[in-house]
């Protein structure tokens, strides 16, 4: 016989299976909001991802893994400012860590050092005509 505790983890990683994506995201923009040192909840993380994205965040159940990473340290409680959610109290969080948060290097989406337009290749860091910028940025 399972425990309600493990059925409620049980069903918060089958929500976020099915989105983790933009669960994923969603998550990485919670944590750039955290470094700001306010306070975040689910209505803030939603916002961002619409100006973001160009879309709405709509990741169901899933919404409740948002903030279940050791990473946040429960704030207080806000009312939701949605029509939708009709006032209904949200959680704020504040992110652990107050430095600078640095996504993690995706081996697929490295920026190149340089790039070229017009046939002229530059760096993508500081602008300068090169073959190979010597800037701290680039190396």
């Amino acid at each position: 016989m399972k425990t309600a505790t493990q059925l409620k983890f049980e069903g918060l990683e089958q929500a976020a299976k099915h989105h983790s994506i933009e669960l994923a995201l969603a998550q990485h923009i919670a944590k750039l909001i955290g470094t700001l040192g306010k306070p975040v909840s689910a209505d803030d993380v939603r916002e961002a991802f619409l100006v973001r994205e160009g879309r709405k965040l709509e990741i169901g159940n899933a919404m409740g893994s948002l903030f279940a990473k050791k990473d946040w340290d429960f704030a207080g409680f806000v009312r939701s400012k949605r029509v939708n959610s009709h006032a209904r109290t949200l959680r704020t969080w504040t992110l652990k860590s107050k430095e600078a948060y640095k996504p993690p290097i995706d081996k697929f989406d490295v920026q190149p050092t340089v790039g070229t337009e017009n046939g002229v290749r530059f760096c993508t860091y500081c602008g300068e005509e090169t073959m190979r910028c010597t800037c701290e940025r680039a190396s």
